[in-house]
């Protein structure tokens, strides 16, 4: 007789193992599921509470404060770093703690936030196979960089704007100019060759008996000089023909200033001008003293005129010339612009409005003394040399202008200090880069 073994369970075995490999699947799709929507849903978490902590960062909050009020955004979506289902971490990049790893070449990583948010999901079907929870880690890096003033042009004390001018700086006479603390930039890009003017180029020296000392110099086009007319004398690198220098818009300069002339006219009487709007020729009388503050001028047809044996002086002015040109020519001039006084507009002395393109005239002359920016982006500028003897011949000016001529046959110094001239105010960013 033979015996069989019996099979009786066999099917409950079978079944056993597709339930678990049943379950297997469903903790695939739900919990992982699941997973997925928390993954998502914690990186926008993320996203907004780093560009929230940013903001408070550029604004120039405390650190306790920019955590705090990265987590209270990340709280609100869900993620309350009770340490249990989430954790929300706020790190500077310059931080030990902190993996940035997406921050561009020669970036500070102390203006680099990260927020990262570690959660945990709990599961349903994945318990069967031993995964209570699941966890999740995203994070996100903002570039908070704070607002901060620079200098225009790179900071060079004289710059020709003009793009096709042959030339747009020009030096002759018999002057001895000497520039020093900054370059001059030549926006221009006549080069000899081309559509342009073959016999000149974007720098001339239009005179055998004339030298320009300065630190260095930078040419969008090519430069013509008589022997040893062009001296530099400084450590920054001079360069010509450099067409990456190229601005295409010059004149957006204007967009970085509007100045609040407001409606009040300005008074004066015998000897004192005081701040305000005023019409016609200026000054309108013999006054010698300007009191601190801006001064509207429109001028028409005419200009703001100071020779002979006038003198002028001021601090912590400036002057906006509606229309009109400016001819400063004697020897008695001192003025200086604001410093401390309106923050979007320390260092400006002079600002020849969008329009007009009216000449601007300055000698330094007898014990003249002028500081700060002389903003004339469509005008011609003419620099001369006063008297040889005494304290003078000295502007302490960043000149930004159309064109710019040298003349005249006295010597000529123009000192430049970034910390006197107008470096208008470049406004807070924030971007994701993570």
């Amino acid at each position: 007789m033979i015996t069989k073994a019996s099979e009786k369970g066999q099917a409950l075995i079978l079944i056993t193992l597709a339930a678990i490999g049943l379950f297997a699947f469903a903790a695939l799709a739900i919990d992982g599921s699941m997973a997925f929507s928390d993954k998502r849903h914690a990186q926008n978490a993320a996203d907004t509470a780093v560009l929230a902590g940013a903001l408070v960062k550029v604004r120039g909050q405390d650190w306790n404060t920019t955590v705090n009020t990265a987590r209270a955004r990340a709280t609100s979506n869900g993620y309350n770093n009770d340490g249990t289902t989430s954790v929300v971490d706020v790190y500077l990049c310059s931080d030990a703690n902190a993996t940035c790893t997406a921050l561009a070449a020669g970036a500070k990583p102390e203006e680099y936030l990260q927020v990262k948010i570690t959660s945990h999901v709990k599961t349903t079907f994945a318990r069967v196979i031993g995964r209570d929870q699941l966890t999740n880690s995203v994070t996100a890096v903002a570039h908070a960089v704070p607002g901060y003033r620079t200098s225009t042009f790179g900071g060079n004390a004289l710059v020709a704007l003009n793009t096709d001018a042959c030339p747009a700086f020009d030096y002759g006479g018999s002057a001895t100019t000497t520039v020093t603390g900054s370059g001059i930039f030549v926006n221009s890009r006549c080069d000899g060759t081309g559509s342009y003017n073959a016999s000149n180029q974007a720098l001339n020296s239009s005179s055998n008996n004339t030298t320009l000392t300065v630190p260095c110099f930078n040419i969008v086009g090519g430069n013509t000089v008589r022997p040893s007319s062009l001296i530099t004398s400084g450590g920054c690198a001079s360069s010509s023909n450099n067409s990456s220098a190229y601005i295409t818009n010059p004149l957006a300069i204007y967009e970085k200033s509007n100045i609040p002339c407001g409606t009040s006219a300005g008074t004066y009487n015998a000897t004192t001008l005081n701040p305000g709007n005023y019409s016609g020729a200026f000054p309108p009388g013999n006054q010698t003293v300007m009191n601190p503050g801006i001064y509207c001028i429109d001028a028409g047809n005419q200009s703001f005129s100071l020779s002979g044996g006038q003198t002028l002086t001021g601090s912590n002015v400036l002057i906006y010339m509606k229309s009109g040109n400016v001819n400063w020519t004697s020897g008695g001039i001192q003025i200086s612009a604001m410093q401390g006084v309106h923050p979007d507009y320390d260092g400006l002395l002079l600002y020849l409005a969008e329009g007009n393109c009216s000449n601007v005239s300055i000698t330094g002359n007898g014990t003249s003394r002028y500081v700060g920016t002389i903003l004339a982006p469509c005008s011609l500028v003419k620099l001369a040399g006063g008297s040889s003897t005494g304290n003078q011949n000295v502007l302490e000016n960043q000149i930004i202008a159309d064109l710019i001529q040298l003349t005249g046959s006295n010597s000529l110094s123009i000192n430049y200090n970034a910390q006197q001239q107008w470096q208008p105010p470049v406004p807070p960013a924030i971007e994701m880069t993570q």
